[in-house]
């Protein structure tokens, strides 16, 4: 069932032109590529999608690429360009996360005769585990605004300059980049200290008007994930909940939250709760598709998106 808080009325409901280029935006830590999953074989993405496409980690993993190029998805190698080729933190061996579940919902509407005139899909996924927003928690804190934007692992620095060139070589193939949401899977690393936890709605913010800014609208969609894992310091989520209830009441029209709770599978019952893994703090495939499920009924119920 579809939660009452996932369509925003300040979205209009529009027709998809010809030119219309959709982009879906993952961007976090490790449930953003969902670490610890496995998709079945029946369901990897091994060759690349014909109408879904994304950016290769070799050719954008550097501060200074000069070129974007678009290559069909798939649900393994190098489209995560988040983290380093290889890297466990960054895996890309047929996970299940939103990205590809999202994907594989667009291909197959597509070739089932495609009722809803649906243009190629973009898809951008950069997620690295364990990455925090505060500058003070080395090594994990990749997302931290202030780090150094020559480095290579600064994560925001680096996402600006990635979706703005991404936009912008949208527009150059003749396309109108229309922005379906970013969804911000990250919110643990900031419970690693309390001195985190008071800051992270100051770095929510800042992550978010920053890479908004960066794409030229502040009217874009973001979605941000309800801290329902307790495997970390109770106190610490508490803190980072009511800065993501914060950030989210602050433009409501546009902010919305992703809440597990409202998944089929979700049982109460802490602390997997029917939707983590065993380690307790990584989403399962199902949870993850369920994710995914809900971006797609948007797209069944007529969104399409933020121009811009």
């Amino acid at each position: 069932m579809i939660s009452k808080t996932l369509h925003s009325p300040a979205i209009k409901y529009l027709q998809w032109e010809a030119n219309d280029a959709p982009l879906l935006i993952i961007l976090g830590q490790s449930n953003s590529y969902g670490h610890g999953t496995q998709l079945p074989p029946d369901e990897r993405i091994t060759q690349g999608l014909n109408n879904v496409f994304t950016l290769s980690l070799p050719e954008v993993y550097s501060i200074n690429f000069s070129t974007i190029n678009w290559v069909g998805l798939t649900s393994f190698g190098n489209a995560n360009i988040g983290a380093p080729v290889g890297l466990q933190r960054g895996n890309q061996d047929h996970p299940c996360n939103v990205a590809n579940r999202f994907a594989k919902f667009w291909q197959g509407h597509i070739n089932q005769g495609n009722t809803l005139d649906l243009p190629d899909l973009y898809v951008i996924l950069m997620g690295y585990g364990g990455q925090g927003m505060y500058l003070d928690n080395p090594p994990d804190n990749r997302w931290a605004p202030e780090r150094d934007p020559k480095d290579v692992e600064s994560l925001y620095p680096r996402a600006m300059r990635t979706l703005r060139m991404a936009v912008q070589s949208l527009r150059k193939m003749g396309k109108n980049p229309r922005i379906l949401a970013i969804h911000w899977n990250q919110w643990e690393a900031e419970t690693e200290s309390l001195a985190a936890a008071k800051v992270s709605e100051v770095n929510f913010t800042r992550i978010i008007t920053g890479i908004s800014d960066a794409i030229s609208s502040r009217d874009i969609p973001w979605r941000l994930y309800y801290p329902l894992s307790v495997a970390f310091d109770p106190l610490n989520t508490s803190y980072v909940n009511k800065a993501i209830e914060d950030v989210i009441a602050a433009e409501p029209r546009y902010r919305i939250l992703i809440d597990a709770r409202n998944s089929q599978n979700y049982t109460g019952v802490a602390s997997e709760y029917g939707v983590f893994l065993p380690d307790k703090m990584h989403y399962d495939s199902a949870t993850q598709t369920w994710f995914a499920q809900q971006e797609w009924e948007r797209i069944l119920s007529g969104y399409n998106g933020v121009k811009v």
